[in-house]
């Protein structure tokens, strides 16, 4: 996902590549639950930043994924004020819980 421009009276979906690697080895993060957060640039995720997020494989690799959320009124991140925001990822993995801050923004206008 490159940055994406928003109106803030928009419901959509956004999608954002993942790529995972354990011991230099590709694999599929799909099989773990994944949650988003989206905050103004420059903050941390609070605890109830978190919302359920949805893989989607691409092709049959199944180590091409990407994170499939919703932002804008009436989903469960909120409508949001005019502003750029960072979009976070957290993965529950078995052993490990890696939260990771898109390099990407979404930009709400």
């Amino acid at each position: 996902m490159t940055d994406v421009a928003v109106s803030r009276l928009s419901l959509e979906d956004l999608a954002l590549p993942v790529t995972a690697f354990h011991s230099g080895e590709a694999l599929d993060p799909s099989q773990w639950p994944v949650e988003v957060a989206i905050t103004p640039t420059g903050t941390d995720p609070a605890d109830e930043d978190w919302h359920a997020a949805d893989w989607e494989v691409l092709g049959t690799a199944r180590r091409a994924v990407r994170v499939i959320f919703t932002v804008g009124p009436g989903s469960p991140a909120g409508q949001r004020d005019a502003g750029t925001y960072q979009v976070w990822i957290r993965i529950t993995a078995e052993e490990l819980t890696p939260v990771l801050r898109a390099e990407n923004h979404v930009i709400v206008y």
